[in-house]
């Protein structure tokens, strides 16, 4: 069974660049190593792999959530033209959940990276893409709270436990933050 997301690895040719533009969306270096030869070559399929591996973290967030940035030495990295084609087969884009999108924005407007949209309203979220490090497309998104408050209750079916008696359960998760949280009221049916 699946717990939860771990990482996303981006091959990337300018890597202060990438470090700057996830460090401004608050990730920070962790750690830096130089991947190289076996076990690495045969693990990623990559003959002769020379590559400096780069694990940057979110902070302050559970669970843990990391971008690892791979910047190949050997054997020269292949470029995608249609890395920007957002109706390709493959991978689409990243998205990160934030407190304010304006904010972020402008923090990354003014560290000279630019959207690829205007800030849009689309179920129940501002959401906004932005070109991330060699062409990716990051999205952010901005829920609204009292929207997502009410799209997250969730009521169920009476149940019935005998010939006079049924009840019915409703679930309420508005207002929780990051940990797991939750409020049951039983209703009569």
């Amino acid at each position: 069974m699946l717990k939860h997301f771990d990482h996303l690895t981006i091959v990337v040719r300018d890597i202060q660049r990438a470090r700057v533009f996830f460090g401004v969306l608050g990730f920070k270096e962790a750690t830096s190593v130089i991947i190289s030869g076996e076990p690495f070559a045969t693990y990623m399929g990559v003959p002769n792999i020379k590559a400096d591996h780069i694990t940057l973290v979110l902070e302050n967030v559970s669970p843990r959530t990391e971008i690892q940035l791979l910047h190949y030495q050997e054997p020269n990295p292949v470029p995608d033209p249609n890395i920007r084609d957002l109706h390709k087969i493959g991978m689409n884009h990243i998205c990160f959940a934030v407190d304010d999108i304006e904010a972020e924005v402008a923090k990354l407007r003014a560290n000279g990276f630019k959207t690829r949209n205007e800030i849009m309203d689309f179920h129940s979220r501002k959401l906004v893409f932005i070109d991330g490090p060699e062409g990716i497309t990051v999205e952010l998104a901005e829920w609204r709270h009292d929207d997502r408050a009410r799209s997250l209750k969730v009521a169920r079916p009476p149940l019935r436990l005998g010939p006079a008696v049924s009840v019915r359960i409703v679930l309420d998760v508005a207002g929780c933050s990051a940990k797991p949280c939750a409020s049951a009221k039983i209703l009569s049916a």
